[in-house]
């Protein structure tokens, strides 16, 4: 992937997503953040009233989700793959093209159930979805 940001789009955002944002008139580079209501509400004026000085897509991005964050939910590399021991199967997480990556639970050999296959945009996208699916909740 080229790009390792991109710019959220509105829909994106909720308490707990994980972003980056900076402010050139306060000399801020970019910080990591977890949204709470405070930045939300930041984020919401800024969306509607981004100006030249500071143009919206210069104060937000958010990274394409990549090893480091896989490995952050408690992922370790296996090969071409990234494996997580839970219970009595090993989810294993494929990164297939960019964002695009599928998800299987494997209980032994010729048993493996397909959880899903999609793009997930970044690390707080893949947090959500492994708590939908039940998979490592404690993270």
């Amino acid at each position: 992937m080229e790009n390792k940001y991109y710019t959220p789009n509105i829909e994106e955002i909720y308490v707990g997503f994980e972003l980056e944002w900076q402010s050139k008139i306060r000399k801020e580079t970019w910080n990591k953040q977890i949204c709470d209501v405070d930045l939300i509400a930041i984020f919401y004026d800024d969306y509607e009233h981004a100006d030249e000085e500071e143009p919206f897509d210069q104060r937000f991005r958010v990274k394409y989700i990549d090893k480091e964050d896989i490995e952050s939910l408690g992922f370790h590399k296996h090969k071409k793959e990234y494996w997580l021991y839970q219970d009595n199967s090993i989810i294993i997480l494929t990164i297939i093209e960019d964002t695009y990556i599928s998800i299987t639970e494997n209980y032994g050999p010729g048993y493996e159930n397909t959880l899903f296959k999609g793009n997930i945009k970044n690390k707080s996208e893949l947090k959500v979805l492994l708590k939908q699916l039940g998979i490592n909740e404690d993270r």
